[in-house]
């Protein structure tokens, strides 16, 4: 069992991947868990497991993963309401670590700042 099984996994490269692209990770982006949603996945997951793996604890790990469900969506709701003014707001990350969560939260990511060994500065392109 690993975490990505139960999450949405954005950017799955697809064709060759050198690192000559930078920080590249051909099986998708590996910062699914900023995103709520996936995090809820995950949990659930987590727990069925935990269950299959130890019967005589099921009700304790189900217990937990409801606990953390409310925990969550109670969060979120203030997560909802403080991102709701920068919905639709264009971004730029310094990696690509945020897909997950801007795709939550309505943003969109129209750039990365990440240096890369095989581009010289000059070459970026503007970002507008």
């Amino acid at each position: 069992m690993t975490p990505p099984q139960f999450s949405q996994i954005l950017e799955v490269s697809a064709g060759n991947v050198t690192r000559a692209e930078g920080d590249v990770h051909p099986l998708g982006n590996p910062h699914y868990w900023l995103d709520p949603d996936n995090g809820r996945r995950i949990a659930k997951g987590i727990a069925g497991k935990l269950a299959e793996m130890d019967p005589p604890d099921q009700a304790y790990f189900q217990q937990r993963e409801q606990d953390f469900e409310k925990r969550l969506a109670e969060a979120e709701k203030r997560w909802d309401a403080q991102m709701a003014p920068y919905r639709g707001r264009k971004i730029v990350t310094y990696h690509r670590s945020w897909p997950n969560f801007a795709k939550h939260f309505g943003l969109d990511v129209i750039g990365y700042i990440e240096p890369v060994r095989a581009f010289r500065p000059r070459q970026h392109t503007r970002l507008s």
